[in-house]
């Protein structure tokens, strides 16, 4: 017969290999039923290792789960800090619904009618902090007004008008205020809370017949308050 570890012909008689020193009752562990002996020791040299170091190998297995599991609690704990804007939940509202930051909660409303026009202001914000995100939407009804009293005020309320004098009140209102871009109905700007932390905000006028919107969403200025912002806008459907 062959030794099954090295291929060395061995006697009948022989218990151990005088090649490899393979003993004759180890050889039947390292035979190969798909493929036959192997022809080097090198088959022996690995499986004596791999049985070896069984016990290593788990132990390090166990720690890679553990490091895998302080990541995703690191991460699951980050997005919890930064990432909740990015979950949102459908609100309506009178004339219109869109999609905002699921823990933020109502925190003021206000009615006022003067000459016709009648003004409803509602603001959302994160009980346990304002600085971390809010919506604020206006609306000016105009419907109680005449049909020319109407396409008066609106030709004179332009967007350009509007976000000109919400812009002179805010820089005059926020610390640090600075506008950031936008166009003729949008002003992004950035500002800071009295905690001297940088805040963005995006605020937008829109147009339905005789009512007019203007809507502020403002949070920490970073790119997850951008992509919410973004988001929320983009779910904005006028009913």
């Amino acid at each position: 017969m062959k030794c099954t570890v090295c291929g060395y012909e061995m006697s009948p008689v022989d218990q151990v290999c005088s090649n490899c020193g393979t003993r004759k009752s180890e050889m039947q562990s390292t035979f190969n039923t798909a493929t036959g002996p192997m022809p080097t020791s090198a088959y022996g040299d690995f499986e004596r290792q791999k049985w070896q170091g069984s016990g290593k190998n788990s132990g390090n297995r166990g720690l890679v789960w553990v490091i895998i599991l302080v990541i995703i609690g690191a991460l699951a704990a980050l997005f919890f800090l930064f990432g909740r804007p990015l979950i949102q939940k459908e609100q309506s509202f009178d004339g219109f619904s869109i999609k905002i930051p699921t823990y933020l909660k109502e925190v003021e409303r206000e009615s006022a009618e003067q000459g016709g026009i009648k003004l409803d202001m509602v603001e959302y914000a994160d009980n346990r902090s304002d600085e971390n995100f809010l919506f604020i939407y206006m609306k000016f009804d105009l419907t109680g007004l005449s049909d020319s009293d109407a396409t008066y005020a609106l030709d004179t309320l332009t967007d350009e008008l509007m976000l000109s004098t919400f812009e002179s009140t805010l820089s005059s209102t926020l610390r640090d205020f600075k506008k950031e871009g936008g166009t003729s109905s949008k002003l992004r700007f950035s500002c800071k809370n009295k905690s001297g932390k940088k805040l963005y905000g995006d605020m937008r006028i829109y147009r339905q017949d005789k009512v007019l919107y203007l809507m502020l969403e403002a949070g920490r200025n970073n790119f997850v308050t951008k992509k919410a912002i973004s988001m929320s806008f983009d779910t904005l459907d006028f009913k």
